[in-house]
């Protein structure tokens, strides 16, 4: 089974227009960090700015399945592992619609432990059959959060935290093993903190960092874990808006230059008293190859903007293949354009030895057919016009690669 974060998607309805959703931040680490109390100064923080925040913490112990949770954290009762894993998989769920709610009026949620949690510490039991994949499967469909902060600390430095052991869980040795599934969960979303640093120092990390993410999350939609999945590799909003920005900008900079390399050249051809010369049709090829490359990025600035709107998946693997079949294409019309090119330079190079300014003793109507006129100059320009409309394509085209190479990784093994 894909790890969970390949299964990203759009989740619940479209955010009304005119309408901030809140963020959605997580926090996360072994027993006894301090996420508690770093989420709770979270939330004061933002509300004495005027941001609309709450904090709820998993498991939530006051619902039904809640209290059969904290029957068993208490070791009041016994229950299976697969039993009580997808115990606390239910308790986030009986949660699900209500977190939507709340996210999508605008309402900032901080969550002391979330999904992370639930596939880190049942993980850790290395119960045979209850493998990775299968802890995080229960996680598909849940709302994905924004920003993860790990706060990361020593077992040994969080047993010596008062209230250590008072739960079934706060066992060392199994805690080094919660801990090390935390961290081979560890995605882009994560800021990873030092928790023995004091609490101030982690509280201004922490503002920091949350009042960015409550800034890019206003207009984005909200996400969700597995669900009706998204593909492994599939672009998030903030690659598919920058894809949408540069093909605008490629698409005007190549449209612009391509027809003025059409226009030119049509001039050239209309006002030539005899056929067009062989120049001529290899840079109305590549002005033609201009036209096509020109439409392969008004087509991604209008798949990336379906994204954007939650109508449609984008791939980094269907992007890179639109991107490098549009650099092929501007190769052979960049070949072609230069080939004109070369046929015209060496006609005009032919006048000119031949003219009267540089053969005086060639004379008569053979000079006046011979001299280079102004509209040889013309299929020239369409040249160059046409090599720099080609030359711009294939920059965008490198430009989004590298974006899409460093923003879009293979896999992100995050639940």
């Amino acid at each position: 089974m894909p790890p969970v974060a390949d299964f990203l998607c759009r989740a619940g309805p479209s955010i009304p227009a005119g309408v901030r959703r809140g963020a959605f931040i997580v926090f996360e680490g072994v027993d006894r960090c301090g996420k508690s109390t770093q989420s709770k100064r979270l939330v004061d923080h933002l509300n004495s700015h005027g941001v609309d925040a709450e904090l709820w913490r998993f498991p939530d112990r006051q619902t039904a399945i809640g209290k059969m949770i904290n029957s068993y954290l208490t070791s009041q009762s016994e229950i299976d592992d697969a039993g009580v894993h997808l115990l606390f998989s239910a308790n986030r769920w009986e949660k699900r619609d209500a977190m939507l709610r709340k996210l999508q009026a605008g309402t900032t949620l901080v969550v002391d432990r979330y999904s992370h949690s639930g596939v880190a510490f049942t993980a850790a039991k290395k119960v045979p059959g209850l493998d990775l994949d299968w802890c995080k499967a229960p996680e598909f469909g849940l709302p994905a959060p924004d920003l993860v902060f790990f706060l990361q600390l020593s077992v040994e430095a969080a047993a010596a935290r008062g209230g250590y052991g008072e739960e079934r869980y706060e066992k060392e040795a199994f805690q080094e093993e919660v801990l090390r599934q935390f961290l081979s969960l560890r995605d882009p979303t994560w800021q990873v903190i030092d928790a023995s640093a004091s609490i101030e120092d982690i509280e201004s990390k922490v503002q920091t960092h949350a009042t960015e993410a409550i800034s890019h999350a206003a207009a984005a939609q909200v996400h969700a874990i597995g669900g009706s999945p998204r593909a492994s590799g599939a672009i998030a909003d903030p690659t598919a808006n920058t894809i949408r920005r540069f093909g605008w900008i490629s698409f005007w900079s190549q449209l612009s230059l391509s027809i003025v390399s059409a226009v030119i050249l049509w001039f050239a051809m209309t006002n030539n008293n005899g056929s067009p010369s062989i120049s001529v049709y290899f840079t109305l090829f590549g002005c033609v190859t201009s036209f096509f490359s020109t439409f392969l990025a008004y087509g991604l600035t209008r798949v990336a903007r379906r994204v954007l709107d939650g109508g449609k998946e984008l791939k980094a693997g269907n992007v890179a293949t639109s991107l490098l079949a549009s650099t092929r294409l501007n190769l052979w019309g960049i070949g072609g354009t230069l080939v004109g090119l070369q046929a015209s330079v060496g006609g005009l190079l032919g006048k000119t030895l031949i003219s009267a300014t540089s053969n005086p003793y060639a004379a008569g109507q053979q000079v006046a057919r011979s001299s280079p006129a102004a509209l040889d100059i013309f299929s020239v320009q369409a040249s160059t016009n046409t090599i720099l409309a080609h030359f711009v394509s294939i920059v965008f085209a490198t430009w989004l690669l590298r974006i899409l190479n460093k923003r879009s990784p293979a896999a992100s093994p995050v639940p």
